[in-house]
């Protein structure tokens, strides 16, 4: 379970070929290398965000979405984190409430029909999706999720501007919830939601963001921007948890815009409004890829 040879030293790329080879086999059992898989996780109904991103969300891969203001990038990926939540595993106390399928009891349910049986290729542990937003309060995201027809309890909001705290939090999250002495209200006692490893983390937006190891700067100065993606950079590396960070295209100098941290990162899609011909905009919106590396 070495997440890319940072342990110990160089590692050979062959072992860590037969180590993919090896967890591909045994379909994600093994919790401590299941960050080294290379499957990804694919976007459900929605095939042309997995073609933008090259067929889907690669784990532990660090997204930046950038776009002016206004041209629906959170729309898009609540859109999105809604689609991913739909597939999620539900949680003890949430199961069979919600937009995805319940889960079937072993006594009522008879045995699939062969046609019916889903692929279980990457849909076998898939966490829930942290929507942590700067910028709105959650009723705010909530009413618009609503508006997009979200109503999922694996669709985790949370309004939260310290990337150390939200860093913390999903690291932690990777060794299950904290351990409780109360053996008889072990099964009734509902778990904090992060009780699991997310299977995405957004960030919306990178500008609202404040870490320690950028001292006192202003939140969307370009110190505070640059560390603030170097630590969610090395969450994501160290986890295999993708993250996705919204950048608004800023025309002022104070705030950083995302083409000052497009380096750092491994895909930049930009969210453009299709030019007319008479010079206005169309209510069309273009995703691009600036850059992807997978």
């Amino acid at each position: 379970g070495m997440s890319g040879g940072s342990v110990g030293g160089p590692v050979r790329v062959t072992d860590v070929y037969q180590e993919i080879v090896r967890d591909k086999g045994n379909s994600g059992s093994d919790k401590s290398s299941h960050f080294t898989t290379a499957s990804r996780l694919s976007i459900p109904d929605d095939e042309e965000m997995n073609t933008v991103l090259g067929g889907g969300i690669m784990p532990g891969s660090i997204i930046l979405l950038g776009g002016d203001p206004g041209v629906g990038k959170s729309t898009l990926l609540l859109q999105m984190a809604g689609g991913i939540a739909s597939v999620a595993d539900r949680s003890l106390q949430y199961q069979g409430i919600g937009m995805g399928p319940p889960v079937p009891s072993p006594t009522t349910q008879s045995e699939p029909k062969e046609d019916e049986i889903k692929p279980k290729t990457q849909q076998n542990d898939i966490g829930p999706v942290l929507y942590i937003s700067g910028e709105e309060n959650a009723n705010q995201i909530a009413s618009r999720a609503l508006r997009l027809g979200i109503v999922d309890p694996e669709m985790l909001l949370w309004c939260e501007t310290d990337a150390d705290i939200i860093a913390d939090a999903v690291a932690n999250s990777m060794y299950g919830p904290p351990l409780s002495f109360d053996t008889d209200e072990e099964n009734t006692k509902a778990k904090p939601p992060l009780s699991r490893s997310p299977s995405l983390v957004i960030i919306d937006s990178i500008q609202t963001m404040l870490c320690d190891a950028a001292g006192s700067s202003s939140a969307g100065g370009i110190t505070q921007v640059r560390e603030c993606v170097g630590l969610f950079l090395r969450l994501a590396k160290s986890t295999g948890v993708p993250i996705v960070l919204v950048g608004h295209v800023t025309k002022s100098g104070d705030v950083a815009g995302p083409r000052t941290v497009e380096h750092m990162v491994d895909s930049v899609l930009y969210l453009e409004a299709g030019a007319l011909i008479d010079g206005g905009t169309s209510s069309l919106r273009v995703l691009r890829a600036a850059k992807n590396r997978f």
